[in-house]
């Protein structure tokens, strides 16, 4: 469904990838179609929490995390 919200921004709306009436067109195109395509409803209040989220969450502060985040990434277990 994301591609095809890419495809229709792209090709027919003319919007610039990653301009402010790209993600909306894609968030409002997956909104209306997704749900009756595959089953699942995209709810864009659903979205993936950035890193400074985790680390709130965490109850880390944002220089440990990013800290935490590079002693992993060295070690190989996260990309």
């Amino acid at each position: 469904m994301q591609g095809m919200a890419h495809v229709d921004s792209i090709a027919t709306r003319h919007y610039p990838r990653h301009s402010d009436g790209y993600q909306k067109f894609v968030e409002d195109y997956l909104e209306l179609y997704s749900g009756a395509a595959t089953g699942v409803p995209y709810d864009p209040k659903e979205k993936m929490p950035t890193w400074r989220d985790a680390a709130e969450t965490s109850g880390m502060s944002e220089q440990e995390y990013t800290d935490a985040y590079k002693r992993l990434r060295a070690q190989g277990r996260v990309r």
